[in-house]
């Protein structure tokens, strides 16, 4: 082959090929799914308090009677749908938790998820206890 004939099979083939794919046509878009509630991400949700986010940066466990559902989501484990049911079970009990156990009512957390849980969360007195651990600590970490 001489190598003007190799150019001019290279650019047949070029041809052939752009022909072929303007005459593809593309694959039909899937309709969009209905956006549910609780189901994939949410665009016009709140984002994390401050508090909660403070407190993860800290090392300190987030109060589960002041976290909105945001905050909730940020804690091992939890998605939209549990927060959701955990808001729920909290005011269902008026507002507020007695302890991290109550959480055992709320379906989806059992034994395993509620020991994940009690690391990074806290109700109540717990939560001022960590806090006030958490701050002596820090102080003694700075005085020395």
């Amino acid at each position: 082959m001489r190598p003007g004939s190799v150019a001019a099979l290279a650019l047949l083939v070029g041809w052939l090929a752009l022909a072929a794919l303007a005459t593809h046509s593309p694959p039909p878009e899937a309709p969009a799914a209905p956006q549910t509630p609780g189901a994939g991400p949410r665009r016009d949700a709140a984002p994390p308090s401050s508090a909660a986010l403070v407190a993860l940066r800290d090392g300190r466990p987030i109060d589960l009677n002041a976290a909105t559902l945001a905050d909730l989501e940020l804690l091992p484990g939890v998605g939209p749908k549990l927060a959701a049911r955990i808001v729920e079970a909290r005011a269902a009990r008026g507002g507020a938790f007695g302890s991290i156990a109550d959480l055992q009512a709320v379906s989806g957390i059992g034994p395993a998820k509620l020991e994940r849980l009690s690391v990074a969360a806290c109700v109540g007195a717990t939560c001022a206890a960590a806090q006030r651990s958490s701050a002596s600590t820090t102080e003694s970490v700075l005085t020395k």
